[in-house]
């Protein structure tokens, strides 16, 4: 099964995890959820379960509506696909060092991040979201900085200043948006690594 790498580390993507069992299992496997609405929560959540010759396997994942960038619009089909992946774990199917998928990894960083994000623009939303946009740019130089790639960033025209961030903070997979950035700004330097 292919990998992705998150932070060093390798993850198996859930529909790597899919493939495998179309391939390995084409007529012995099947995948039936269930899915469950908790209304004041706001919350989907879901039970996956994998059937592969005469053994069972149940994952179960939850997502609450708006929780995240993804999550706005489509939180019970992210709930579905983690259950599923989880459920393909519990068989030992993709499972490198962690039952978790390179999906739920991804989800929880941008989870952490776009929470963040918001709790700190709740706390400096005094001016009209003036104050919250500022700190948005604040993170993003920060990010950038993490990279030694801070003082590139601003020594560019404000035009390309402001359509890195744009992008940055538009993307919903902040820290893929984030790695084009940085490999961009270190290309313009000369860096070939």
């Amino acid at each position: 099964m292919q990998t992705v790498k998150i932070q060093g580390k390798d993850y198996v993507e859930v529909k790597e995890r899919i493939i495998y069992l179309s391939e390995k299992y084409p007529m012995a496997y099947s995948i039936t959820t269930k899915v469950r609405y908790y209304a004041a929560e706001k919350m989907w959540v879901v039970k996956a379960v994998l059937k592969v010759n005469d053994q069972t396997f149940t994952g179960h994942a939850q997502e609450i509506i708006g929780d995240g960038y993804i999550n706005k619009t489509s939180a019970l089909e992210n709930a579905e696909t983690s259950a599923v992946g989880r459920a393909c774990a519990m068989a030992g199917i993709g499972v490198i060092g962690s039952i978790a998928s390179a999906d739920e990894i991804v989800k929880s960083q941008n989870r952490h991040a776009y929470l963040d994000v918001k709790e700190a623009a709740k706390k400096t939303d005094t001016n009209n979201g003036k104050d919250s946009e500022k700190y948005l740019k604040l993170t993003f130089i920060a990010e950038l900085k993490k990279h030694g790639l801070d003082g590139e960033f601003m020594a560019k025209v404000k035009e390309y200043q402001s359509e890195k961030f744009n992008y940055w903070n538009t993307a919903i997979d902040k820290i893929a948006a984030l790695e084009v950035i940085v490999t961009e700004l270190k290309r313009l330097r000369g860096d070939t690594d």
